[in-house]
């Protein structure tokens, strides 16, 4: 195995094993890049984070290729995430991709596409962005309020980040009820009357998506995912429709109100999970930093991918 400057830092996983090997020896330090930087930083409140590794800018193809090789054999999963990482006067990030892990030759030619424009490289283990149950944010305020917004089965995160569709559901606590105000006591569905037991009253909206706002999807997947995938189909909604149903992506067509797939459960892990990294952001005189968490659902497991200034969005909870 090679160990060279091409690693700037490796996450280690919240149980602490991101690798069975020497890569647990290297320390967690920063790097000044905004994404991976937000990763550590969720590792550190102790949530759920994807195994990954960074990327430094201009590194050699050779050392990319031999560094993929270790990481790909650690990885449980065929996907893997690239995620390119901007500072300032760098310009406007890119946005990701997700590759399978065997198709080598599209990961190393996106890689330094990238990294010859100067971005850092998270390269990260994922799952099937095109049928996660949900993605949301959770947008915290200098109160400790906030506000969850969703999207369900069949969309992803960069929809919302991106401003590319709205929320189909929305959680939203009162002003005077900080997130830190936290209780396990609470069991049913997701509904006002039960989660008063969290000592607040949250306000709780939700619709199935619009037939615009799947076609909006498809057109999204159809434009972007699939050509930075390395995909070639027909240029035509009908053709991903297609390409989605022989990968046993359906759940988009299906128009599925997203309070039928979010559990109580769910929401007790996303207001602790939140309330865990407020803590960290809470200044000396008691004000939490207005950010925002994303996270996503796949398979019974929630995991954490990133923080972002809630001000990208223009809209605080």
């Amino acid at each position: 195995m090679i160990m060279n400057n091409i690693f700037k830092k490796i996450i280690l996983s919240s149980s602490f094993s991101l690798l069975s090997f020497s890569f647990n020896a290297i320390p967690l330090l920063k790097t000044g890049y905004p994404k991976w930087d937000g990763l550590i930083d969720l590792q550190a409140s102790g949530l759920p984070i994807p195994k990954a590794l960074f990327i430094t800018p201009y590194s050699t193809p050779k050392s990319i290729e031999a560094i993929i090789d270790d990481l790909t054999s650690e990885i449980d999963g065929d996907l893997i995430a690239l995620r390119p990482d901007g500072i300032r006067g760098i310009g406007k990030s890119p946005p990701g991709t997700m590759f399978n892990k065997t198709d080598k030759a599209n990961i190393l030619a996106k890689i330094k596409e990238w990294s010859e424009h100067g971005y850092g490289i998270t390269i990260a283990e994922t799952h099937n962005r095109f049928d996660y149950d949900f993605c949301c944010n959770i947008l915290l305020n200098e109160d400790g309020s906030f506000t969850i917004e969703f999207v369900g089965p069949g969309f992803d995160g960069g929809d919302l980040n991106k401003g590319i569709l709205q929320p189909t559901m929305t959680i939203k606590s009162k002003a005077e009820s900080p997130i830190s105000i936290y209780s396990d006591q609470i069991s049913g569905e997701p509904n006002n009357e039960s989660l008063e037991k969290l000592n607040f009253r949250l306000n709780i909206t939700g619709r199935p998506p619009t037939k615009d706002e799947i076609n909006t999807r498809l057109t999204y997947i159809m434009t972007r995912l699939l050509p930075d995938m390395g995909v070639k189909i027909e240029a035509t909604i009908e053709a991903t429709i297609e390409w989605l149903k022989q990968n046993n992506c359906y759940r988009l067509l299906e128009q599925i109100d997203p309070r039928s797939i979010i559990t109580m459960d769910d929401l007790k892990t996303l207001i602790y999970s939140a309330s865990l990294y407020a803590n960290t952001l809470t200044n000396a005189e008691g004000r939490i930093q207005t950010k925002a968490l994303t996270a996503h659902k796949y398979n019974n497991k929630i995991i954490f991918f990133g923080t972002y200034d809630c001000h990208k969005w223009g809209r605080l909870s």
